[in-house]
């Protein structure tokens, strides 16, 4: 992706030698042993005659992948959900991967959804959609939109082109005012690269519509993971399931 959208390239584009480096990086990325999906499964639980598990989605971050996303997810594996953690097929360099298309983003998650509901059991009344950063945001925009059937969303960092858009959201929500949904919204004290102002007027605007949306702050927390972020996600997910 990086060798076909960076503006240093365009030129390039096309030129035989260029395009000989393009057909190697893919090689290369074919090569790449990536797992679209990682699931962390509670022991004894998720499988047919045992008790059905609480179901996280936890999206990655751009520039990032499932496994280097684990991190704010492990907590919640370990009091009990069953964690899927699936990896974007957007390769943007070697072990980077991002959400940029939303269109193939929505379509692989659910694909993933449809895998982890074969071969997991899974309470339908207990999903929730979670994400770092652009996954925070793929997150927040899937169960608004209802792609992912869940009862909300939590949100560590997000940023991305939807967030600074106030009239793509608005309308989002709107369209999922009275669906029951809540959403949990987290922000390391020391994050500089999420749209601060735009999200505490989302926050906002979702309550004012009627969508429950709570807020944490991580005081001491930067943009990537925190060891303080734990406790935040595991309040997040209590205050998305109480009443």
């Amino acid at each position: 992706i990086l060798l076909r959208q960076s503006p240093s390239f365009t030129d390039l584009q096309g030129t035989p030698d260029f395009e000989k480096l393009v057909a190697q990086n893919h090689s290369l990325y074919l090569r790449e042993s990536v797992i679209p999906l990682l699931t962390l499964r509670p022991e004894g639980r998720c499988r047919e005659s045992s008790p059905p598990c609480r179901l996280l989605i936890g999206l990655h971050a751009n520039q990032s992948s499932a496994e280097d996303t684990l991190g704010f997810w492990q907590p919640v594996a370990a009091a009990g959900w069953l964690v899927a953690a699936p990896n974007s097929s957007q390769a943007f360099w070697k072990g980077s991967y991002i959400w940029n298309d939303i269109s193939l983003s929505i379509s692989e998650i659910e694909g993933h959804f449809e895998q982890i509901q074969h071969q997991y059991v899974i309470d339908p009344r207990q999903v929730v959609i979670a994400g770092h950063s652009m996954g925070a945001e793929l997150a927040i925009r899937l169960s608004l939109g209802g792609a992912i059937p869940s009862i909300g969303f939590l949100a560590v960092g997000p940023a991305g082109p939807f967030l600074e858009d106030p009239q793509s959201w608005n309308s989002l929500i709107q369209e999922s005012a009275h669906s029951g949904i809540k959403g949990y919204i987290i922000l390391g004290g020391q994050d500089q690269t999420v749209p601060r102002a735009n999200i505490m007027r989302f926050i906002e605007t979702a309550n004012l519509s009627g969508i429950q949306c709570g807020f944490e702050a991580a005081p001491n927390a930067g943009h990537e993971y925190s060891p303080e972020y734990s406790s935040a996600v595991l309040n997040g997910l209590s205050y998305i399931q109480s009443q």
